[in-house]
């Protein structure tokens, strides 16, 4: 638990100062999480992507990132680029399937709108992404407390065993009273 406490402070403390500032250190921020998203992603498969692979989907996947806060016809272009070079991969590939394929270029289109979504609340309102954060890191943090302390009732075993209803609820209600808080 202390781990997970650490690590959505962490988090916060990294996060919120380029979010807050945006320009340059909101762009570093989002190329840094789009490297990590892109490495978990790769993985996620568990297909031992050749490096040759790794060294033409990164650069794509990036470049489709940065490509999403100035030209959104440039980050489609590379999107279709990375799914054409996805299905040649699949062709002269024995490593790479086409369902592992299409899931890693679900996965990494399914980024990309996030990362496009996110740079657009950005834009919209900088105060609004900072809020979207901590409520989302105070509800995580209090459905492990609320869970861990009054947890009696579980909420669904097949999708989490270790959830329950009592944690939900006062996760829910602490990130409720932290909205307000953060709207005064």
């Amino acid at each position: 638990m202390l781990k997970r406490v650490i690590t959505a402070i962490v988090l916060i403390v990294v996060c919120l100062p380029p979010v807050w500032y945006g320009g340059g250190y909101f762009l570093v921020l989002s190329g840094i999480l789009s490297i990590i998203a892109c490495y978990e992603t790769a993985n996620l498969t568990g297909v031992k992507w050749p490096m040759v692979c790794r060294l033409i989907l990164y650069p794509l996947f990036l470049g489709s990132i940065v490509a999403v806060n100035h030209d959104q016809s440039l980050a489609m272009i590379c999107a279709a680029v990375m799914l054409i070079y996805l299905c040649f991969l699949t062709v002269i590939s024995d490593q790479v399937s086409f369902r592992d394929a299409g899931i890693t270029y679900i996965i990494y289109f399914l980024v990309l709108m996030l990362i496009t979504i996110i740079c657009e609340i950005h834009e919209l309102n900088v105060m609004l992404l900072p809020f979207l954060m901590i409520g989302t890191f105070v509800t995580d943090m209090f459905c492990l407390f609320g869970g861990k302390l009054f947890g009696r009732h579980k909420l669904n075993e097949r999708i989490s065993p270790n959830k329950t209803v009592e944690g939900a609820i006062s996760g829910w209600a602490v990130s409720f009273i932290a909205s307000l808080i953060y709207g005064l």
